[in-house]
């Protein structure tokens, strides 16, 4: 906790004009963005970045189902695997967890 955190946004073919989102795809309620907060941005290459990680955007992930980088590029919308963050004892460790549906 309260160091920089680096989730890439996996690998794909290059497409003009692609824009990126960081949230959750939920079968029910569509997708639920994670937002920008002054700790955390996305990159221009998809990454989503935490100058400094706090225990509200651990909470922030997992009160909506975990994380995807969901990119649109033009009619069309890819989503990667979906990862939890997890604080390993007193916060010094994070891990990420690929969830399997």
């Amino acid at each position: 906790m309260g160091k920089s955190k680096i989730i890439k946004c996996p690998p794909r073919q290059k497409s003009f004009g692609e824009s990126y989102e960081w949230g959750y795809l939920s079968s029910t309620d569509g997708f639920k963005y994670l937002g920008t907060k002054e700790n955390r941005y996305i990159s221009a290459k998809g990454d989503l970045i935490f100058s400094y990680l706090k225990q509200s955007d651990i909470d922030d992930v997992n009160n909506i189902g975990g994380l995807q980088c969901r990119v649109e590029a033009g009619r069309t919308l890819h989503h990667s695997s979906v990862i939890s963050l997890n604080k390993v004892g007193d916060g010094t460790y994070l891990s990420e967890t690929e969830l399997k549906p």
